[in-house]
C-alpha cells in the first residue's frame, strides 16, 4: 500500500525521506505537514490489502536523532512532540479512517515495527 493516503488524510502529508525501507515497500519514513510541521511516520502493518500508519510530530532535532541513529524509531512514537500519535488505517476499498492515540498507549508489540536504529 502506497504513501497516497497519507496527503489525503486530515493531516495532508508530504513525504521528505524514507530512512527505512522493507522489500520495495518504506516503512520509516519523514515528512512535513501543510503547516511545516515535521512527521515522523512508520508503516505499522499491512494485511488483505490495507495497511496502517502511525505519524508523531516532532521538532527537526528529534527527528534528526531518530535519522542518525542517537533514537530509536519506536521511541518517536513514545515520545512525541505533542504526546500523541495520529493513526491512518487504509482499508482494502481504499477507505481511510483515523484516530488520535496517546503515547503511553502505544503498546510494545504496536511498537516492534520495522524500526531498527536507523544508522
Amino acid at each position: 500500500m502506497g504513501t497516497a493516503a497519507l496527503r489525503q488524510c486530515s493531516l495532508a502529508l508530504d513525504i521528505d525521506e524514507v530512512l527505512i525501507g522493507s522489500t520495495g515497500t518504506p516503512c520509516l519514513l519523514v515528512g512535513h505537514s501543510p503547516d511545516g510541521q515535521a512527521w515522523l511516520i512508520a508503516l505499522a502493518g499491512e494485511d488483505l490489502g490495507g495497511c496502517r500508519w502511525l505519524c508523531a510530530a516532532h521538532s527537526e532535532l528529534a527527528i534528526t536523532c531518530v535519522r542518525t541513529g542517537r533514537a530509536l524509531p519506536a521511541d518517536g512514537f513514545r515520545h512525541s512532540g505533542t504526546g500523541t500519535v495520529h493513526e491512518v488505517t487504509v482499508g482494502a476499498d481504499g477507505g481511510i479512517s483515523e484516530s488520535l492515540r496517546l503515547c503511553a498507549e502505544m503498546t510494545d508489540d504496536e511498537l516492534a515495527l520495522p524500526l531498527r536504529q536507523v544508522a
